[in-house]
């Protein structure tokens, strides 16, 4: 009999424990979700004010692009430098006064 009471009692509480667990979860998810959104709002202001300020001759903005970075190609390194990849890769080639009076 008492087990019978206890299986009963257990059935009547289950969903309520499992649904519990499960909006605790769903919070914490969008928790995480709205700080990663932070996140990315921050940094897409800080990436736009840098493009706005940083006011670099070519030269200069080709000197900052790393061949070898391990995370960022070197055409994501471009974009963020607002460079076009083609200037990155340009070689200046002298030009011989002999052939051009």
């Amino acid at each position: 009999m008492q087990v019978h009471q206890w299986k009963k009692q257990v059935l009547d509480e289950l969903p309520s424990i499992f649904s519990s667990r499960r909006a605790q979860n769903q919070k914490e998810q969008e928790n995480l979700t709205a700080s990663l959104y932070q996140q990315i709002g921050q940094l897409k202001v800080e990436l736009d004010w840098l493009k706005k300020n940083l006011a670099l001759s070519l030269d200069h903005k080709r000197q900052f692009v790393e061949p070898n970075h391990p995370d960022i190609s070197v055409a994501r390194q471009c974009e963020l430098l607002d460079l076009a990849r083609s200037s990155w890769y340009y070689k200046p080639v002298a030009v011989d006064p002999v052939m051009h009076p």
